[in-house]
């Protein structure tokens, strides 16, 4: 099952059990007593008179199961608008950038019953500012499929889909703060070269050091990476850190263009959970920035602060461009 399908379903049958459920609590006649009749009566109120007084409310509308579900999937198409902007890597917005993109919608009822995807692809163009909008459509997701300039190319980094509903975080659109979009320029991007390790952690608080060209352990290597946990009994509490001798380290924003910044660093990277952290988890995925002599890279860490001493507990790639560029996303 494909991805958009999936997602198709999903969004179909949360839908239909939240209204199904609200239906029920709401429904049956109810009978109104008109306050003018009381208000005005001159003599007492006997129950005989007030049930002559009381109207039945108008009965709700009876309908197949056909109506109902496509009720149901056309109030899932929420009204769709975006504001976005495409620059380069120095921030300069881009015009002419060709965007396509399509809209999916909650689902079209077909005459045998089943729910078939319905979806509506465009496009556009940006201005001179590098800006575009889409504006007033209706659906539940909104995804990103290209962005075409010549010379230029998008890193596939960069988050391409946003929900507007039944999602677990539904894009804000805010026309004063467009998205933005990165084009790296395809003659500077330079070859990205890539090394894997993987690490077993003593998770006591001792060191371990690793060349940064190889990665492998190594007593003078410039890497540093530290781990420490409590007792691994249900619930622990687990810290891991990294440093760079003679460099500087920033963890990477998710779902932005793999650029690395020019400043920003800090001396260490830290992560972990305490026992009683509400959102407590034993698995981590980060991408960190390195900056050292005027060089860039990035480290993409995978750590699993579960595992026993002898098994594996982080898995490292390490990314660097051989022209020396913040280009740290290697191309497939």
């Amino acid at each position: 099952m494909s991805r958009r399908t999936w997602l198709l379903w999903f969004t179909a049958f949360a839908l239909i059990a939240a209204l199904l459920a609200i239906w029920s609590r709401k429904g049956g006649n109810q009978l109104l007593v008109p306050q003018k009749v009381i208000e005005n009566s001159s003599t007492p109120q006997s129950e005989s008179t007030i049930a002559d007084s009381v109207t039945p409310s108008p009965a709700a509308p009876v309908l197949n199961r056909s109506e109902r579900t496509q009720l149901l999937l056309d109030a899932a198409n929420v009204n769709i608008n975006f504001w976005g902007k495409v620059v380069d890597e120095a921030g300069i917005g881009l015009s002419g950038v060709h965007i396509e993109y399509y809209i999916q919608r909650a689902g079209r009822l077909e005459s045998n019953g089943s729910i078939a995807e319905d979806s509506v692809r465009s496009s556009v163009d940006t201005n001179a500012d590098g800006l575009f909008s889409i504006l007033n459509v209706n659906g539940t997701t909104l995804s990103f499929e290209g962005f075409v300039k010549a010379g230029y190319e998008v890193s596939s980094n960069q988050r391409r889909v946003f929900g507007y509903f039944g999602t677990p975080a539904v894009h804000v659109p805010k026309s004063q703060s467009p998205h933005v979009f990165i084009l790296q320029t395809k003659a500077i991007l330079g070859e990205v070269s890539s090394i894997r390790k993987e690490i077993r952690m003593p998770w006591d608080g001792t060191p371990i050091r690793l060349d940064l060209d190889s990665g492998n352990v190594s007593p003078s290597g410039m890497l540093e990476l530290t781990a420490t946990r409590t007792a691994l009994t249900g619930r622990f509490g687990w810290h891991v850190s990294l440093s760079i001798y003679g460099g500087e380290v920033q963890e990477a924003k998710e779902g932005t263009a793999l650029i690395a910044p020019e400043n920003g660093y800090l001396p260490t990277w830290q992560y972990g959970y305490e026992i009683n952290a509400n959102s407590w988890r034993f698995a981590h995925d980060v991408n960190i920035y390195y900056k050292i002599n005027g060089m860039f890279g990035r480290l993409k860490l995978q750590i699993y602060a579960d595992a026993t001493p002898n098994d594996v507990s982080v898995y490292l790639e390490r990314f660097v461009n051989s022209s020396g560029g913040r280009n740290v996303e290697k191309r497939q």
